[in-house]
């Protein structure tokens, strides 16, 4: 969805077929050649002896189905009803309304546009913040490395062949 509406913003919409072709030409093929990939992988998985992994797998590639469906169909026409929302000056919201037009100038700034030209860029663009972020970095790269060593990652054999079963005994 983020490629689509990336691209819907470069080719911009005006709600035509000849505009959401476009876009579908654009998009269609890198999004479909990723579901396919992701489908694929989750296809292998279905060869399991294991209950759980072949259940995920399944789970898996029913959402990567309808996950491509929905791209496909309905998140296109809702982007080129979008497009013409906004091309006819109507609200996000409540989109029966209609934006009234202002001439007067625009205002220099909301605060968040304010506080990175006046506080953060400055500060990120000079040597002092480069340094700062450089500690700040390998410090948090210490800690992780000191306090997360004895922490357990990932599954264990008893996750997936509990002792008390058939199956469990055997390992």
């Amino acid at each position: 969805m983020f490629i689509i509406v990336n691209a819907a913003a470069d080719v911009r919409m005006a709600g035509g077929d000849g505009d959401l072709s476009k876009l579908l030409n654009e998009v269609g093929s890198p999004i479909t050649m990723t579901s396919i990939v992701n489908a694929a992988m989750f296809a292998m998985m279905l060869m399991s002896d294991i209950g759980a992994v072949k259940y995920t797998a399944v789970t898996a590639l029913f959402a990567i189905c309808l996950l491509w469906l929905s791209m496909m169909t309905s998140f296109l026409a809702m982007i080129s009803v979008d497009a013409a929302r906004q091309d006819a000056g109507r609200y996000d919201v409540a989109c029966c309304m209609v934006k009234p037009d202002k001439t007067e100038p625009k205002a220099t700034g909301n605060l968040f546009v304010k506080a990175y030209s006046t506080l953060y860029r400055p500060f990120i663009s000079n040597k002092l913040g480069h340094v700062f972020v450089c500690v700040v970095t390998l410090a948090l790269l210490i800690t992780a490395c000191i306090f997360l060593n004895d922490m357990p990652v990932g599954l264990d054999l008893d996750d997936f062949f509990p002792i008390g079963t058939q199956v469990g005994a055997c390992s």
